[in-house]
């Protein structure tokens, strides 16, 4: 009888200290590990601050055994893998190590960043490294970018006018803010009803382009805010010149846009017109 509550009281201490943990990416349930053995719960963190966003970033990690307190060793790398101490144009980034105590399976650690560091608009590449590494580089590294995001301020006014608003809603024109990119001539639109944001576009040598990463149709998906039946409508904008223009005489951005709405299968090609109140700067 004592031999069996023995058992049954080593049972009970191996759940306790065992967490059964599977993050992102591993194909196999972390078990009968060391309480060192800790991975990232993502393989990638993506950041952009604003001027009013933190310059901290929680970085979850987790471990699978947490019989004995532990604390972690993580590095930051730059895009090469070099140390980041090695590096003078961010010398001031700094990361506090996530500490595990007896029982505890998830913790958190804390990189800090000084903004003056980074340049509005460009994204930093760094990795995340743990050391001392024991299991899968897979979860053991986890990819951090870092954007700085630019100043916007309202700029102006403006009246969407679009085929598709008319054919859904019966007000066929929506009124909307334009915001531009302190010091640079970007800008972004959202219309007032939804709160979505339009389209953003910057010129180039006096020719506007939608900002984003086009998919291979040369497209750029915006969220439209706009509902249909179970689901909402997304927008495709073409980058072609040819579809997405500014017309000066107007003063109005246009657009041939695609709409799509993916819960319920339907979509088409409509023309959006956003008059705007005053002239845009072009350069």
């Amino acid at each position: 009888m004592k031999k069996i509550f023995n058992i049954l009281m080593l049972a009970a201490v191996v759940a306790l200290t065992s967490c059964n943990y599977e993050p992102e990416g591993w194909h196999g349930t972390i078990f009968d590990g060391k309480s060192s053995e800790v991975v990232f719960n993502q393989k990638s963190i993506n950041y952009a601050f604003g001027p009013e966003e933190g310059t901290t970033i929680q970085i979850p990690v987790s471990r699978g055994t947490a019989s004995e307190a532990y604390t972690t060793r993580i590095q930051i790398l730059d895009a090469q893998g070099n140390p980041i101490a090695s590096n003078p144009d961010y010398a001031l980034m700094a990361i506090e190590q996530a500490k595990f105590e007896v029982g505890e399976c998830e913790a958190v650690a804390t990189l800090t960043f000084d903004r003056r560091q980074f340049e509005a608009g460009t994204k930093v590449g760094f990795y995340l490294y743990m050391e001392p590494t024991q299991i899968d580089t897979d979860i053991t590294t986890c990819a951090l970018s870092i954007l700085r995001d630019y100043t916007w301020s309202e700029y102006c006014g403006a009246t969407l006018v679009s085929d598709l608003w008319g054919l859904v809603y019966e007000v066929p024109e929506v009124p909307c803010a334009v915001y531009k990119a302190d010091g640079f001539p970007y800008y972004r639109v959202y219309d007032e009803m939804t709160g979505c944001l339009n389209i953003e576009v910057e010129f180039k040598d006096g020719v506007l382009i939608p900002r984003g990463t086009p998919d291979s149709y040369g497209d750029v998906e915006f969220e439209t805010g706009l509902g249909y039946i179970s689901d909402y409508f997304v927008r495709y904008v073409n980058i072609d010149p040819e579809y997405a223009y500014y017309a000066a005489s107007a003063n109005a951005i246009v657009s041939y846009s695609y709409y799509y709405c993916p819960g319920d299968g339907v979509g088409g090609r409509f023309q959006d017109v956003w008059y705007c109140d005053k002239a845009l700067v072009t350069e």
